[in-house]
């Protein structure tokens, strides 16, 4: 393999190639200015490209069962059967050795292949040959000590070869790319805690209210929704004889219910409102189904922990335009005539 020419990316005599400063700069806005890192893969993708000199890039992640890479993008100078957004580019690590050795180290070390270097993998040397490439860069994703993906660079055979420099740039650029990650990581667990119940596990009242919101925004289709819901009977017994861990045992119990209950409906959101009062948001179904839905979900909770049962009401919501406020308080009488009847039936709104 002959030796590696210089890199114009190499610092100016002044010691600091500007270009590359900024070039760092505005990959480090694009992985941490966003909420969703994958939202923003393509761009990061063309910037790192740019800044490593490669005439093509592509950032693959590790499958869950750590035996292969599946690509997400690829940019650049794509060879013949290359596409920038591919839906099945898998590679499985077992083919190329040398990668899964610097892949499994879980740290930021990068390698080179080059087809002329006669320790390279035959099926990376193939790759890059059915690509039009002549050298390639392995640089691995690593998220809090664990392999994410991969960056895989490539360069033609009249540019210069990857050389120490880049590798050290590209170890920045994954480092730059695993903070992102990291940081879309923990957005995405914060807005699942603000919009999620602590003790359930459902969808909390912000979330309720939003979604119904949406349901009737314009007007609503046909088939429409349906509103049920469903408060806890004996609770205020369970916590008073038995202790607030009991009714908090019974209300786990309503939760997982109303989970099994909407399982089968499509968009379907079950919600705890507070304290004892459940809600379940089916779209797209009719008043049979709905009733079907309610009545498996009250006979789920029939004797529930410690004696608790469940009464509903039940409101479907099917064309016409409606006001969030007032399909609630509908749906929140059909509930009163229900606990008033006592007989663990589900009662529909009417009028």
């Amino acid at each position: 393999m002959p030796a590696p020419p210089e890199t114009p990316l190499l610092p100016d005599a002044q010691g600091v190639d500007r270009s590359v400063l900024r070039a760092l700069v505005h990959l480090a806005s694009l992985v941490t200015g966003s909420h969703d890192a994958l939202a923003t893969v393509e761009a990061v993708a063309e910037t790192a490209r740019d800044l490593l000199g490669a005439a093509s890039l592509s950032i693959s992640s590790r499958d869950d069962d750590g035996l292969a890479l599946t690509t997400v993008v690829n940019v650049g100078l794509l060879g013949p059967d290359e596409v920038r957004w591919p839906t099945d580019e898998r590679y499985d690590l077992a083919t190329y050795p040398r990668a899964v050795e610097t892949l499994a180290s879980g740290r930021h070390h990068v390698f080179l292949t080059h087809v002329e270097d006669p320790a390279a993998d035959a099926a990376e040397v193939e790759l890059l040959h059915s690509l039009g490439k002549a050298a390639c860069l392995h640089a691995p994703i690593v998220v809090e000590g664990e392999l994410w993906g991969e960056l895989w660079a490539s360069r033609t055979a009249d540019q210069p070869s990857f050389d120490a420099y880049t590798c050290e740039l590209s170890e920045v650029v994954v480092g730059l790319i695993a903070a992102g990650l990291v940081q879309a990581a923990a957005w995405q667990q914060l807005q699942q805690l603000a919009a999620t119940d602590p003790m359930t596990g459902l969808a909390n009242r912000r979330t309720f209210d939003e979604r119904l919101d949406e349901l009737v925004a314009g007007t609503v289709p046909s088939p429409g929704f349906a509103l049920v819901l469903g408060d806890v009977d004996g609770l205020k017994r369970v916590n008073d004889s038995l202790g607030h861990p009991a009714g908090d045992e019974a209300l786990t119990a309503v939760a997982d219910a109303a989970r099994a209950a909407a399982a089968g409906v499509t968009g379907a959101v079950a919600c705890r409102l507070g304290g004892d009062e459940y809600a379940l948001l089916l779209p797209g179904v009719d008043v049979t189904r709905a009733l079907e839905v309610a009545s498996a979900w009250c006979r789920s909770c029939e004797d529930g922990p410690h004696g608790t049962s469940l009464s509903a009401g039940v409101l479907v919501v099917d064309g016409g335009r409606h006001q969030a406020a007032a399909v609630y308080r509908r749906a929140d009488r059909a509930l009163y005539q229900a606990k008033q009847s006592g007989s663990g039936a589900p009662v529909l709104a009417t009028g």
